[in-house]
């Protein structure tokens, strides 16, 4: 693993803005060289350490949600253990709403590690998010659970967990679900037990009820990412692999609230693409991703106006691969992935990860540069319609556009 995919640290205190034919890309708190390149016609603001951790290598949120009262809930890890922050003042700082550290899993805190994968805004107020367990002895096994919480640091307790049957072990299985959805009647999430790939469907978020998707004869098949239509409608997207061949991209749609799935049409897409995002822009669905897993490889996206009939995109053919997207309030995406640079750091590691987004509009997708901080692993739009971005402790603030 690269060391640009890890944490991004700065200690100065400086404001630095870089000015190009009007474009400006500001960094607080930034040290050493300038990026190679400079934001495009839209200014992004970029904060190192803005996510305070106890430990850096590898801490800080991995998913962001916009708060309608606050600026944004952040949902990660610090070291082994699950935390969380929330954006303070013009959002451009967060601080750290992590309840008490106390052991987890096995109780051996100092091999496991733990860390949040998908969170939604729970009904009722509050939030709904899976959290992943990792075991030690394998680097892909894990089970999952569900939290829920308020977003204060004792507001937050497990309502569901999803643990390996019995006689199966434990520390080398693959269970529960790893992306969630809020639905007309209450929530969807998507994930497998082992071989099984499944959908969980819940009224209130503590009681699951799962339910298989069709793997049609195919094996060793993952699921993604699950997203919901405003008419009701569900999909999901995922990959399946026989041994010594190239994936397959799989999707199921769903249109009575999960409860029975059909698979929709993929076309040969070649090589062994990976499609990790999933959402609806309003009009269609979306999938994102690259073409052969690469971070440096091309960026994949499909699109589907019903969920089971896919067309590939060309309009992204100048991307790479796609790690994080949002939509914007006029329906247009806006996605993110490096540029196929690094730059040079005196940071341990060597080495930083350039990163572009990409604005999808009429005239195509536009690409907008992020400096050389490490590519966004989520993206949420804000209250006042700025963007926010978040790599580990790095937040990137994109200004919200005028009428």
């Amino acid at each position: 693993m690269r060391k640009s995919t890890g944490v991004v640290v700065g200690a100065a205190v400086a404001v630095l803005a870089v000015a190009v034919g009007g474009a400006v890309l500001v960094r607080d708190g930034a040290t050493g060289r300038r990026p190679d390149r400079t934001d495009a016609a839209d200014a992004w603001r970029v904060v190192e350490r803005a996510f305070p951790v106890d430990d850096e290598w590898m801490g800080g949120p991995q998913v962001l949600l916009a708060d309608p009262k606050r600026c944004f809930t952040g949902f990660g890890r610090d070291g082994l253990s699950t935390a969380y922050w929330v954006g303070t003042g013009d959002c451009a700082t967060a601080e750290v709403v992590t309840p008490p550290k106390r052991p987890q899993g096995d109780y051996l805190p100092g091999d496991d590690r733990n860390g949040i994968l998908s969170a939604v805004p729970a009904r009722g107020g509050g939030y709904l998010a899976i959290a992943k367990h990792t075991f030690a002895n394998d680097a892909y096994a894990y089970n999952t659970s569900i939290l829920r919480g308020d977003g204060t640091p004792e507001g937050w307790r497990t309502v569901a967990r999803f643990d390996a049957a019995d006689g199966e072990d434990p520390q080398a299985s693959h269970v529960g679900p790893i992306a969630l959805t809020t639905t007309r009647d209450g929530y969807v999430a998507v994930g497998r037990d082992n071989d099984r790939p499944l959908a969980w469907l819940s009224a209130d978020g503590v009681s699951w009820r799962a339910v298989d998707l069709p793997a049609d004869g195919a094996v060793g098949v993952g699921v993604n990412a699950v997203a919901a239509a405003p008419d009701g409608r569900l999909v999901a997207i995922g990959t399946s692999a026989r041994p010594n061949e190239h994936y397959a991209i799989r999707t199921w749609v769903s249109a009575n609230g999960g409860r029975t799935w059909q698979t929709g049409t993929i076309p040969d897409l070649g090589g062994d693409p990976q499609l990790p995002l999933l959402l609806h822009d309003g009009r269609r669905f979306v999938a994102l991703g690259g073409a052969d897993g690469d971070l440096r490889g091309a960026a994949l996206v499909l699109t589907s106006p019903d969920g089971q009939h896919w067309q590939r995109d060309e309009a992204a053919a100048n991307a790479r691969m796609i790690t994080a997207a949002t939509v914007l309030p006029g329906g247009e995406l806006l996605a993110v992935s490096s540029t196929g640079e690094e730059q040079e750091t005196e940071e341990s590691g060597g080495t930083r990860e350039c990163a572009a987004a990409w604005h999808s509009s009429p005239d195509g997708w536009i690409r907008e540069e992020l400096g050389c901080l490490g590519v966004p692993t989520s993206l949420t739009v804000l209250k006042d319609g700025r963007v926010a971005a978040v790599h580990w402790t790095t937040l990137f603030l994109r200004a919200a556009k005028t009428p």
